[in-house]
């Protein structure tokens, strides 16, 4: 059975997500997404020009698989799958290499998404980003943080900041895949969504 994920677009704010773990099938329902989308944004990124090399994909580490030397993203596989090109820039074999193929989707880990654009711009697992971020901090203390702050917070705080850089390099559409589990982050986003139902969709796979 493939548990449910919601997709936000046109959301920009603060996550607070808890961990996910997000069955391959679901994968197949993204691709189908991406590939095919909205008729009406598809129509109207097309018309403006743009190709799939214009979108962006993230994904956490927890999503780069390694197979022996080959390294691929599980977006990039479930894609490459479905018959869909992808410039997969997780893979350690074409991170130096630009992307050529105006058809190929460009995938990249958000630890590298800084200075990147897309017209669309898709944020896999970023509950999982969030949490990797976190754990991080705890591992590693980076910083003091206020008098009465906890480590926790601080933690938070930390994971925070390192998420509002996916969620800003979006041009005209972002794409936010969460967990259905009870969490800030659920919260935050479905609390945007019923303010601002003029821009936001709500979509679940």
């Amino acid at each position: 059975m493939v548990s449910k994920q919601p997709f936000v677009r046109h959301v920009r704010g603060q996550n607070l997500p808890r961990p996910l773990t997000i069955p391959l099938q679901t994968f197949t329902g993204m691709a189908t997404e991406y590939s095919s989308g909205r008729p009406h944004k598809t129509l109207e990124a097309a018309a403006l020009g743009n190709y799939p090399v214009d979108l962006l994909a993230c994904v956490p580490p927890q999503l780069v698989k390694h197979d022996a030397d080959e390294a691929c993203s599980v977006p990039g596989r479930k894609l490459i799958q479905s018959g869909k090109a992808v410039w997969d820039a997780s893979a350690v074999d074409v991170r130096s290499h630009f992307p050529t193929d105006r058809d190929a989707l460009r995938i990249v880990q958000y630890d590298s998404c800084r200075d990147r654009e897309g017209w669309t711009e898709i944020n896999y697992a970023l509950d999982q980003f969030w949490t990797y971020k976190y754990e991080q901090w705890l591992a590693s203390p980076q910083e003091l943080g206020g008098l009465f702050d906890t480590s926790e917070e601080r933690a938070a705080a930390f994971a925070s900041r390192w998420g509002m850089i996916p969620l800003t390099r979006a041009m005209d559409t972002l794409v936010i895949n969460i967990s259905t589990q009870p969490g800030a982050v659920l919260d935050a986003l479905k609390s945007v969504r019923d303010g601002r139902e003029d821009f936001v969709d709500w979509v679940v796979l």
